[in-house]
């Protein structure tokens, strides 16, 4: 019994019992890296990607889409789709002419549906995923304008979130036809945002109606109640610990910890001593408090969590380097195993094994 307990007590202040498989991607190949007993290993990389982009993932089909952030002149296809194999490797399945570059990728509960969110061009795209994953296009939505940053789908699969950044600054609302795989603006069709946030990345509570987004341009994090009708209602901007937004300095990626008490957020600097991890507590009410800040590498530029909720894996662009760190009891993080796996790396997945 104390054996057990002490076990207990070992998990639940961050050591992962996960085996997990993180996948990125960037100008110059695909690079699969395996999470196990705490440590980041180099599995394989695939050469000849020309791909820097979004990164998606469908466990139905076990199955990875990767694109370029815009749409080539070359007249190569700008986009890949690669097949999982049961060591983790990758295999291409086949080449793509995705209709334009994407930042973000997201996949729609039920995996039928694969959204792209373009940056450079604005236009959204909905495919429809056949029994081997491939895609076709089946809907499009555009709001006239360019900077969509990410795409967020609600845990019911009724409603998806995209948010502009810069000077669109906007957050769109829509209702999910999930038999159909279109969008329809609900009303309003935007949501309220802080005059300067830029919401860049969305992240949903696990277990509360709460959304949080990155404020590319206000550095924090703004708080939003997803309502019965699917829309977002405006609840705070929490300014980033003692980090104030300024020239050289933007917000990137965010994720909720899996048991709903923490959000993490990053901060990117122009300076290498401007780039941090900031921790915001989760308050009853879904709202946030600052709660302490810890420093990376230069350009984290995406973060996601191991599979147990246990580690943060942090890839800094301009350093290279993928970093896992721990989650201690307290939202506290400590600098784990640490990995060069290239620099450019804006996107990736953490697949469990």
């Amino acid at each position: 019994m104390k054996i057990l307990v002490l076990l207990s007590l070992i998990l639940s202040f961050g050591c992962s019992s996960s085996q997990d498989f993180i996948y990125g991607h960037s100008g110059d190949y695909v690079a699969v890296i395996e999470w196990k007993d705490n440590k980041l290993t180099e599995v394989q990389k695939l050469p000849g990607a020309k791909i820097s982009g979004a990164i998606g993932y469908s466990p139905k089909h076990n199955t990875l889409y990767a694109s370029t952030g815009r749409y080539p002149t070359d007249g190569k296809p700008n986009g890949r789709i690669f097949s999982i194999e049961n060591d983790g490797k990758i295999s291409l399945k086949q080449e793509y002419a995705f209709p334009h570059g994407y930042a973000y990728f997201a996949i729609d509960k039920t995996n039928q549906f694969l959204i792209g969110a373009s940056y450079s061009s604005g236009y959204n795209d909905v495919f429809r995923l056949d029994s081997k994953g491939i895609p076709t296009k089946t809907h499009t939505v555009y709001e006239g304008k360019n900077t969509a940053h990410a795409v967020l789908i609600s845990p019911d699969n009724k409603y998806v979130y995209i948010p502009y950044v810069k000077q669109h600054n906007s957050l769109h609302q829509y209702s999910l036809d999930s038999i159909n795989g279109t969008l329809k603006a609900l009303n309003p069709a935007k949501a309220e945002v802080h005059p300067v946030s830029g919401p860049r990345h969305l992240a949903q509570h696990p277990g509360k109606p709460f959304v949080y987004s990155s404020n590319e341009q206000g550095i924090g994090v703004s708080v939003y109640k997803m309502n019965n009708g699917g829309t977002l209602d405006f609840k705070q901007n929490c300014p980033a610990n003692d980090s104030k937004p300024g020239p050289g300095k933007s917000a990137s990626s965010l994720v909720v910890t899996q048991d709903g008490k923490y959000v993490f957020s990053a901060q990117r600097g122009r300076d290498a001593k401007e780039n941090f991890i900031h921790t915001y507590k989760v308050l009853d009410n879904g709202t946030l408090k600052p709660f302490g800040k810890t420093p990376c590498d230069h350009i984290p530029w995406i973060i996601q969590l191991s599979s147990d909720g246990s580690h943060l894996f942090v890839s800094a662009s301009k350093s290279g380097t993928l970093t896992a760190y721990k989650i201690e009891a307290g939202g506290k993080l400590s600098k784990g195993s640490h990995i060069n796996w290239g620099i450019n790396f804006k996107d990736m997945v953490v697949v469990p094994k």
